[in-house]
Protein backbone atom coordinates (compact mmCIF):
# COMPACT_ATOMS: atom_id res chain seq x y z
CA UNK A 1 0.00 0.00 0.00
CA UNK A 2 1.09 3.52 -0.64
CA UNK A 3 1.66 6.09 2.07
CA UNK A 4 1.18 9.78 1.41
CA UNK A 5 1.37 12.58 3.98
CA UNK A 6 2.02 10.00 6.70
CA UNK A 7 -1.22 8.06 6.15
CA UNK A 8 -2.54 5.32 3.91
CA UNK A 9 -3.41 6.78 0.54
CA UNK A 10 -3.90 3.86 -1.85
CA UNK A 11 -3.57 0.13 -2.45
CA UNK A 12 -1.34 -0.66 -5.40
CA UNK A 13 -0.27 -3.30 -7.89
CA UNK A 14 3.46 -3.23 -8.60
CA UNK A 15 5.21 -4.54 -11.74
CA UNK A 16 8.79 -5.78 -12.14
CA UNK A 17 10.42 -7.86 -14.88
CA UNK A 18 13.54 -9.97 -15.36
CA UNK A 19 15.00 -11.75 -18.35
CA UNK A 20 17.08 -14.15 -16.22
CA UNK A 21 15.31 -14.37 -12.83
CA UNK A 22 18.32 -12.85 -11.09
CA UNK A 23 18.43 -9.18 -12.08
CA UNK A 24 15.08 -7.40 -11.81
CA UNK A 25 13.84 -4.07 -13.09
CA UNK A 26 12.90 -1.35 -10.65
CA UNK A 27 9.48 -1.82 -9.07
CA UNK A 28 6.83 0.43 -10.57
CA UNK A 29 3.20 1.02 -9.54
CA UNK A 30 0.94 0.14 -12.46
CA UNK A 31 -2.43 0.41 -10.65
CA UNK A 32 -3.36 2.45 -7.57
CA UNK A 33 -6.74 1.97 -5.95
CA UNK A 34 -8.27 4.10 -3.19
CA UNK A 35 -8.68 2.16 0.07
CA UNK A 36 -12.16 0.82 0.84
CA UNK A 37 -12.32 3.02 3.95
CA UNK A 38 -10.12 5.77 5.35
CA UNK A 39 -7.05 4.31 7.00
CA UNK A 40 -7.80 0.75 5.86
CA UNK A 41 -5.79 -1.30 3.44
CA UNK A 42 -6.78 -4.18 1.16
CA UNK A 43 -4.71 -6.88 -0.52
CA UNK A 44 -4.94 -6.42 -4.28
CA UNK A 45 -4.14 -10.12 -4.90
CA UNK A 46 -2.78 -9.62 -8.43
CA UNK A 47 -2.47 -12.48 -10.93
CA UNK A 48 -0.45 -12.26 -14.13
CA UNK A 49 -0.72 -14.29 -17.34
CA UNK A 50 1.07 -14.00 -20.67
CA UNK A 51 -1.03 -14.95 -23.71
CA UNK A 52 0.10 -16.48 -27.02
CA UNK A 53 0.73 -12.98 -28.46
CA UNK A 54 3.02 -12.22 -25.48
CA UNK A 55 0.53 -9.70 -24.09
CA UNK A 56 0.35 -9.52 -20.31
CA UNK A 57 -3.00 -9.79 -18.53
CA UNK A 58 -3.26 -8.71 -14.90
CA UNK A 59 -6.22 -9.26 -12.60
CA UNK A 60 -6.53 -7.56 -9.21
CA UNK A 61 -9.11 -6.56 -6.63
CA UNK A 62 -9.98 -3.68 -4.31
CA UNK A 63 -11.91 -6.22 -2.19
CA UNK A 64 -15.26 -5.15 -3.66
CA UNK A 65 -14.57 -5.41 -7.39
CA UNK A 66 -12.46 -7.65 -9.63
CA UNK A 67 -10.55 -5.93 -12.45
CA UNK A 68 -8.64 -7.16 -15.49
CA UNK A 69 -6.26 -5.24 -17.73
CA UNK A 70 -3.68 -5.99 -20.41
CA UNK A 71 -0.49 -4.52 -21.87
CA UNK A 72 2.04 -5.38 -24.52
CA UNK A 73 5.42 -6.38 -23.03
CA UNK A 74 7.17 -3.26 -24.36
CA UNK A 75 4.96 -0.93 -22.30
CA UNK A 76 4.05 -3.09 -19.27
CA UNK A 77 6.59 -1.42 -16.96
CA UNK A 78 4.59 1.83 -17.09
CA UNK A 79 1.10 2.44 -15.74
CA UNK A 80 0.37 4.27 -19.01
CA UNK A 81 1.07 1.05 -20.96
CA UNK A 82 -1.90 -0.80 -19.44
CA UNK A 83 -5.42 -0.45 -20.81
CA UNK A 84 -8.13 0.88 -18.53
CA UNK A 85 -9.14 -1.99 -16.25
CA UNK A 86 -12.33 -3.85 -17.10
CA UNK A 87 -14.74 -4.59 -14.26
CA UNK A 88 -15.02 -8.39 -14.16
CA UNK A 89 -17.10 -8.88 -11.02
CA UNK A 90 -18.09 -7.22 -7.82
CA UNK A 91 -20.59 -5.46 -5.71
CA UNK A 92 -19.95 -8.00 -2.97
CA UNK A 93 -16.49 -8.78 -1.64
CA UNK A 94 -14.25 -10.55 -4.19
CA UNK A 95 -10.92 -12.17 -3.47
CA UNK A 96 -9.10 -14.58 -5.76
CA UNK A 97 -8.79 -14.96 -9.51
CA UNK A 98 -6.99 -16.97 -12.15
CA UNK A 99 -6.67 -16.59 -15.92
CA UNK A 100 -5.54 -19.03 -18.62
CA UNK A 101 -5.51 -19.35 -22.42
CA UNK A 102 -6.33 -22.61 -24.18
CA UNK A 103 -4.90 -23.90 -27.48
CA UNK A 104 -7.87 -22.38 -29.37
CA UNK A 105 -6.86 -18.95 -27.96
CA UNK A 106 -9.93 -18.68 -25.74
CA UNK A 107 -9.19 -16.86 -22.49
CA UNK A 108 -10.74 -18.38 -19.36
CA UNK A 109 -11.15 -16.29 -16.21
CA UNK A 110 -12.31 -17.42 -12.76
CA UNK A 111 -12.84 -15.40 -9.58
CA UNK A 112 -14.44 -15.73 -6.18
CA UNK A 113 -17.22 -13.42 -5.01
CA UNK A 114 -19.32 -13.55 -1.85
CA UNK A 115 -22.91 -14.66 -2.39
CA UNK A 116 -24.73 -13.91 0.84
CA UNK A 117 -27.43 -16.22 2.13
CA UNK A 118 -28.95 -16.75 5.55
CA UNK A 119 -27.31 -20.16 5.79
CA UNK A 120 -23.94 -18.93 4.55
CA UNK A 121 -23.37 -15.17 5.13
CA UNK A 122 -19.71 -15.34 4.07
CA UNK A 123 -19.89 -17.80 1.20
CA UNK A 124 -17.51 -17.25 -1.69
CA UNK A 125 -18.79 -18.69 -4.96
CA UNK A 126 -16.66 -19.43 -8.00
CA UNK A 127 -17.53 -17.49 -11.15
CA UNK A 128 -16.34 -18.16 -14.71
CA UNK A 129 -16.06 -15.92 -17.78
CA UNK A 130 -14.46 -16.43 -21.20
CA UNK A 131 -13.25 -14.29 -24.09
CA UNK A 132 -12.68 -15.23 -27.73
CA UNK A 133 -11.03 -11.92 -28.68
CA UNK A 134 -8.03 -11.79 -26.29
CA UNK A 135 -9.97 -10.06 -23.55
CA UNK A 136 -11.66 -7.25 -25.45
CA UNK A 137 -15.12 -8.64 -24.62
CA UNK A 138 -16.18 -11.24 -22.05
CA UNK A 139 -19.11 -13.58 -21.51
CA UNK A 140 -21.47 -12.94 -18.61
CA UNK A 141 -20.25 -14.30 -15.27
CA UNK A 142 -21.50 -17.83 -14.59
CA UNK A 143 -21.61 -19.25 -11.06
CA UNK A 144 -19.92 -22.68 -11.33
CA UNK A 145 -19.78 -23.41 -7.60
CA UNK A 146 -20.45 -27.00 -6.57
CA UNK A 147 -20.11 -26.52 -2.81
CA UNK A 148 -22.86 -24.73 -0.88
CA UNK A 149 -20.38 -23.58 1.77
CA UNK A 150 -18.13 -21.71 -0.66
CA UNK A 151 -14.67 -21.97 -2.19
CA UNK A 152 -11.25 -20.53 -1.40
CA UNK A 153 -8.17 -19.84 -3.53
CA UNK A 154 -9.29 -21.57 -6.72
CA UNK A 155 -6.87 -22.44 -9.48
CA UNK A 156 -7.56 -23.11 -13.14
CA UNK A 157 -5.63 -25.67 -15.18
CA UNK A 158 -6.19 -26.49 -18.85
CA UNK A 159 -4.98 -29.89 -20.03
CA UNK A 160 -3.66 -30.93 -23.47
CA UNK A 161 -7.23 -31.60 -24.69
CA UNK A 162 -8.38 -28.07 -23.64
CA UNK A 163 -10.42 -29.49 -20.74
CA UNK A 164 -10.75 -26.99 -17.89
CA UNK A 165 -9.96 -28.20 -14.37
CA UNK A 166 -10.87 -26.14 -11.27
Amino acid sequence: SGIASGRLAFDNVVYMSSSDGTVWSEANDIFALPPAAAGESAATRPRLMVDSRNYLHASFTDNNHMYLSQACPDTAASAWGWESPKLMGGGEPVYYSDLREDRQHLLHFIFTENVYSRNCPICYHLFYRQSSDYGQTWSEALDVSQNATGVARPQLVIDARDVLHL
